[in-house]
């Protein structure tokens, strides 16, 4: 089990940035301007390159600084030479240093952030030619900010973001000035999201452009190299704070405590700490639900963390709501800390020495499943300690988080998972020694990833699956090596996706195939490595996916989420608009589950809101139709076990009509006949009403039925639709295996769909008997349908979209990355 793709959640208001379903995580971009100070290179190595402009004109003063260690400008002729390095990887920035700078600023090559900067390797004594850099002219974007009574706001924080998967990354910000005029430069052309923020200890409430809270829900501003807009405003509204007092349990006040109020929803987040008497008050927040958490900001915690009205985790916390009657200021949110239990133990490897480099998590048991309590990684000698946990009864996960091992994960004492942990109880004060874990050696498979050129390719997800689980997934240095940890022996194919922040290359299965179904097996057993498994990968443009997402009334499901996921840390996510209407966009090609969630501001969540209705929800989906289900323990979701349908998007495909209905009709079927080139598909239907109280939702009834029945065996797909069962697909090959499957529509919109057949039939040659060669299936009983979910499916899916991989049981926790990822990445909030 691995973390959610995304990165490390910010909690100040100023850094809420990211967007409000993904789990859990915005990765900031490093500045230029701002790269983090390091024990400096003393070596002999080198790197030289030089620095041009759209027409291949050398530009000079152009600031070139190595991340953490030295730089320099370009000389007339734009060249450059970094000196003094040692052997290592390094990446590289590139900024306009000019006295009236005009040229965007990027990372080796052509990256926007330092995270998703191409390493560059280094060897001591040795000069790295790097080829040309070119910068291309900045756009600019200018406005003014005014305040509730229309006066400008001098002040103000502006930022400039750029998306990245799911996330928002910061790439420029200024400050308004007198007026609250403001000017924002060198902006890449690309998609630009403006943030307004009070950057003072001022009432203002955090803004997007056009007056969202939510950066997904902002106006997007994509502006040609070298071009202006102006006139992007906005008008800031006053906010509410939160205050109250932090004690002991004998009525001291305990200083230095973070108070954190983050919105159960989406939305900005408010923070405060406590000062000498206890006492704090938040930054400002707009009226909304939120959870408050109480956290020690010591780095060894005397006091226990907990959520507001002594909750210790975040599944109980107790439900903070602001409205515009409790004034500018809600006080009295109060709390009393308990001391802090800590547990310490020893990870070791299977030869009995030290493993490093483990992440070490605790979890509670809560009525929502497991939740995170705090997380800590080992020392070079195997120990490690998880301060600042409260007095409960946890479980203890061991996870080769940086693959150093590479070893198996498991629980305390020797579970496989979560149900077979032994539970550890704590005491308030008292620090629990000696949870140990010596870990076993896993299986492996690696390999290297090169271009057509034989270029190493850094950033490619290498993903590892059976026909019945997800087994494992790495990403390829930059020296384009991957190794897979696999928890079982068996029986895998390999997927190799680029998961870069902007993806240049077309993916495929091992060896050089489009689809799992024709992938070469790789077979290997405990504690075996499979080497030599590699790929060359193909230049290919980007896809999509997209669709509608309603209820059974049609109203647009606003609600919910959409999530593009490769096992186990890739996702790209998606907001349905008030039309109903979603894209997955920029999807590297590759497999895909596709997830229809709630959307939670610190996760997705597998429980879809009704947006009309306060007492109707639904259960979260897989495509198509399998539930998503919240796993125990710490982890992401396994798509395959639980019954997805996966997609896969060839290169520069847009994958359309994959559509959801939730609340809708459920399709299952019973029997499928063959006849002479033809086949008879029997099918049963029923309404699923709504969770909830009974009759919020009226089911509607659907008016058509659309079979499609697609060969896995080269036959011709065929298509036939009536008002009712059987229907009587012809036109089909002889002798060629089928599986079919029955979309229902209303109209122009598809309410629900069966999953695709579980037995392939032939279509009868001739002369064969028809009537003897009739497969039935088990008609589900309707207690066995989830009664919360629906489909509305995409009619005439053939088989080049879904490659159907068999299934058996697991999470969203990223998605998801899609659900607990940040829950051992983050303090517990």
């Amino acid at each position: 089990m691995q973390r959610w793709q995304a990165g490390q959640k910010r909690r100040s208001s100023r850094r809420r940035q990211r967007a409000a379903l993904v789990a859990a995580f915005v990765v900031v971009s490093v500045s230029l301007g701002s790269i983090s100070a390091v024990a400096a290179p003393s070596g002999t190595g080198s790197i030289s390159g030089h620095v041009v402009d759209g027409s291949g004109n050398p530009l000079s003063g152009i600031c070139v600084n190595v991340d953490g260690g030295p730089g320099l400008q370009t000389d007339g002729s734009g060249a450059y030479t970094i000196t003094a390095l040692d052997t290592g990887a390094y990446k590289v920035g590139f900024s306009d240093c000019n006295a009236s700078p005009q040229y965007v600023s990027q990372w080796y090559l052509g990256r926007p952030s330092s995270g998703a900067a191409d390493p560059i390797p280094v060897t001591d004594g040795v000069d790295t030619p790097l080829a040309d850099v070119t910068l291309v002219l900045g756009a600019t974007v200018s406005g003014t900010v005014r305040g509730p009574g229309g006066g400008g706001l001098t002040g103000i924080c502006v930022d400039a973001n750029v998306p990245r998967n799911g996330n928002f990354d910061w790439i420029a910000g200024t400050t308004t000035g007198p007026g609250g005029t403001y000017t924002l430069g060198q902006l890449p052309a690309t998609d630009i999201r403006i943030h307004f923020r009070d950057c003072g200890a001022g009432p203002f409430l955090d803004q997007w452009y056009l007056g969202q809270t939510d950066p997904n829900s902002s106006t997007p501003i994509v502006l040609a190299a070298g071009a202006s807009q102006a006139g992007v405003d906005a008008q800031l509204t006053r906010g509410m704070v939160v205050s109250g007092r932090v004690t002991d349990g004998s009525g001291h006040p305990i200083a230095g405590i973070n108070v954190n109020v983050n919105p159960t929803d989406s939305g900005g987040s408010a923070w405060g700490q406590t000062d000498s008497t206890g006492r704090y008050t938040t930054s400002p927040i707009a009226p909304g639900s939120y959870r408050v958490q109480f956290q020690d900001s010591s780095s060894n915690p005397v006091w226990a963390a907990q959520f507001w009205n002594g909750q210790p985790s975040r599944n109980l916390a107790t439900i903070l709501t602001l409205s515009g009657s409790d004034g500018p200021v809600r006080g009295n949110v109060n709390a009393t800390l308990a001391p802090a239990a800590s547990i310490a133990g020893t990870v070791t490897a299977p030869g009995g020495g030290p493993a490093a480099n483990v992440c070490v998590t605790a979890l509670v048991d809560t009525p929502d499943g497991a939740d995170w309590l705090g997380n800590a990684t080992t020392a070079g000698d195997g120990t490690y300690s998880i301060g600042g946990i409260p007095a409960l009864t946890v479980k203890v996960y061991f996870q080769d988080c940086n693959n150093v091992g590479p070893y198996v994960d498991k629980f305390w004492k020797d579970g496989k998972d979560y149900d077979g942990a032994t539970p550890l109880t704590l005491r308030a004060g008292v620090r629990r020694s000696g949870v140990d874990a010596q870990l076993t050696t896993a299986a492996v498979i690696t390999g290297v990833v090169t271009d057509n050129g034989g270029h190493p390719l850094g950033g490619i997800c290498a993903q590892a699956t059976t026909a019945t689980f997800f087994g494992g997934m790495a990403r390829t240095g930059s020296d384009g090596r991957y190794s897979i940890s696999l928890g079982k022996p068996g029986s895998y194919r390999v997927q190799f996706v680029d998961c870069n922040d902007t993806p240049h290359f077309a993916g495929e299965w091992w060896d050089n195939q489009p689809t799992a179904s024709t992938a070469r097996i790789v077979t290997v057993g405990s504690g075996q490595t499979m080497s030599h498994v590699d790929a060359i990968l193909a230049s290919g443009a980007t896809g999509s996916i997209s669709g509608r997402v309603v209820n059974v009334n049609g109203a647009a499901m606003t609600t919910s989420c959409i999530v593009a996921y490769i096992p186990n840390s890739y996702a790209k996510f998606a907001p349905v608009s008030a039309d109903g209407s979603y894209a997955v966009t920029g999807l590297p090609s590759g497999t895909y589950a596709l997830a229809f969630l709630g959307c939670g501001h610190d996760d997705p969540s597998p429980v879809v809101q009704d947006p009309r209705s306060s007492v109707t929800s639904y259960q979260a989906v897989w495509w198509n139709g399998a539930p998503i289900d919240l796993p125990r323990g710490d982890g992401g979701p396994d798509p395959i076990a639980q019954g997805a349908h996966l997609l896969t998007v060839s290169p520069g495909q847009d994958l359309t009509g994959y559509d959801w209905c939730f609340g809708c009709s459920a399709i299952t079927i019973t029997g499928i006949t063959p006849g002479r080139g033809s086949l008879t598909v029997a099918f049963t239907t029923s309404l699923l009403p709504a969770s909830g109280a009974p009759g919020a939702i009226a089911p509607t009834a659907a008016r058509s039925y659309t079979v499609t029945c697609t060969s896995s065996t080269g036959g011709v797909t065929g298509v036939a639709t009536g008002p009712s069962s059987p229907i009587t697909v012809t036109g089909l090959t002889p002798g060629a295996t089928y599986t079919c499957q029955v979309a229902a529509s209303d109209g122009s919109v598809t309410v629900a769909s069966s999953p695709v057949s579980d037995a392939a039939v032939s279509a009868s040659s001739s002369g064969s008997d028809p009537a003897a060669e009739t497969v039935s299936f088990p008609a589900a009983s309707p207690s066995t349908a989830s009664p919360s979910t629906g489909g509305m499916a995409r009619t005439g899916a053939n088989s080049s979209d879904q490659a159907r991989v068999g299934l058996a049981s697991l999470l969203l926790g990223i998605i998801l990355i899609l659900l607990t990822r940040a829950r051992r990445s983050r303090a517990i909030s």
